[in-house]
């Protein structure tokens, strides 16, 4: 009922019956190739849409027509071929460009036979432009060249290119190719332009693919006016992952609008402490010891390398974590001491790349100097991430029985043999079989008896 399209075995080819049609693809080739009626051939299919457009805008095709010699290259002496100054660029409805118009354009001189002559009115896509212009932008003002190689050898390719999926089959396939081309005639030491890519993904709205076209589209200038950017900024980066996307919802953002608020009271309520405390380096600080300081150095740690790999989101989680943590020590009665405030200094750096805004205002209301994204990214303490010990629970089918402080990286083996030595959790194991073990790291075993 319909052709059969994946690979299969070769039936009615004689010779070649039997073969597995990948098989037989290279075997029928090399037959063809044999008897000097095919060869091997590797063809990429490019589309062309992006060299010829009917619009103002874009860069000039660089070509003449004459009636005697036909298509004549601009001379290299006349490039680049630039746009006229036109106060009507939309189009005209004929399928001209409205270069066509523009008689002083597109009348001028054949530079081979001197003839009358007309310019190409049709302009390149700015995919053209966009192809290679990374390697104009590394010193754009290079006067003996398109590109300085020199500058362009110590800062190229690009580290990391962001884009939508869509860029895999347009901008990124032709800066691709671009690049190639140019390695291949030597003018390039490398031949792929980016190191590494990422993809943005998606937000959507209720569901739905936000567009003009649904009616569902959002106004970032609202929000920003009712809240600030920092604000809006963060909650796009906490809605979901960067590469996922996700779903805006106009309540979520009053819960980073409060959060961000949190952040400002703690530290306009602390800023005579805060401005004694500024200067002084994490080493510096005497009591450094608890759950602040892990909870400290693991945010550093956190976000830098959330950061890093994009992953704002989570980034944004290990913050929040902490402003509670601070509160909590204040809620406690345990607020005070040199890291709390230390702690507190920290927290507006690393805020800063999420909300550059509020970062800047604190840095000044605690008396900092410059700018504060003048200041050094806080290290992290590696030794503070060690929880010497941690309390973990025994349950004995699901009833608590038991308690032990036991290094934070213990494994289930060596937690159940721990257990097993206790007398008094024995009484409730022994003559029983155990039949199922759930252990949860960090927190506790549940041992399961009949």
């Amino acid at each position: 009922e319909a052709a059969y399209i994946d690979y299969g075995i070769m039936m009615n080819s004689g010779e070649f019956d039997g073969l597995s049609s990948a098989d037989g693809i290279r075997k029928v080739t090399e037959k063809l190739k044999s008897l000097h009626a095919g060869q091997f051939r590797i063809t990429y299919k490019l589309r062309d849409w992006l060299i010829s457009r009917q619009r103002y805008w874009g860069a000039p095709i660089p070509i003449i027509h004459c009636a005697k010699c036909g298509e004549v290259a601009v001379p290299p002496k006349d490039l680049p071929v630039k746009l006229p100054e036109i106060d009507d660029f939309r189009p005209s409805g004929d399928g001209k460009s409205p270069l066509a118009k523009v008689s002083e354009f597109v009348s001028t001189i054949c530079p081979e036979c001197g003839g009358e002559a007309q310019r190409e009115t049709e302009t390149m896509d700015t995919f053209v432009d966009s192809s290679w212009y990374f390697l104009r932008y590394v010193d754009p003002h290079y006067d003996d060249g398109p590109w300085n190689p020199e500058i362009v050898k110590r800062w190229l390719p690009v580290d990391m290119y962001i884009g939508g999926a869509e860029h895999a089959v347009m901008h990124l396939l032709y800066a691709r190719y671009f690049c190639i081309f140019l390695h291949d005639i030597g003018l390039l030491d490398f031949d792929e332009p980016f190191l590494k890519l990422r993809h943005q993904g998606l937000i959507t709205n209720k569901g739905a693919k936000i567009s003009k076209s649904r009616g569902n589209v959002i106004n970032p200038d609202h929000f920003t006016g009712l809240y600030g950017s920092d604000t809006f900024r963060m909650y796009l980066m906490f809605m979901g992952s960067y590469s996922h996307g996700g779903d805006w919802d106009d309540t979520g953002i009053n819960g980073i609008s409060r959060f961000l608020g949190r952040i400002y009271r703690l530290v306009s309520g602390n800023t005579e402490e805060l401005k004694k405390y500024r200067e002084l380096t994490y080493m510096q600080i005497k009591d450094k010891s608890g759950q602040l300081n892990y909870r400290l150095n693991l945010t550093i740690k956190r976000v830098g390398h959330d950061i890093e790999n994009l992953e704002f989101n989570t980034a944004v989680a290990a913050l929040m974590e902490l402003v509670n943590d601070l509160y909590k020590l204040s809620d406690d009665g345990l607020a005070g001491n040199g890291l709390y405030y230390h702690s507190i200094v920290q927290l507006i750096k690393i805020i800063a790349p999420m909300a550059p805004h509020l970062a800047e205002e604190l840095w000044e209301m605690i008396g900092g100097p410059s700018s504060i994204f003048d200041q050094k990214w806080p290290a992290f303490d590696e030794t503070a991430l060690e929880l010497e010990k941690i309390t973990m629970v025994v349950q004995i089918n699901g009833k608590l029985r038991g308690s032990f402080d036991v290094p934070a990286e213990i494994g289930e083996e060596e937690f159940l043999a721990l257990a097993m030595s206790d007398d008094k959790l024995l009484k409730f194991i022994d003559n029983k079989t155990i039949v199922k073990r759930i252990f949860v790291p960090g927190k506790l075993l549940n041992i399961v008896v009949r």
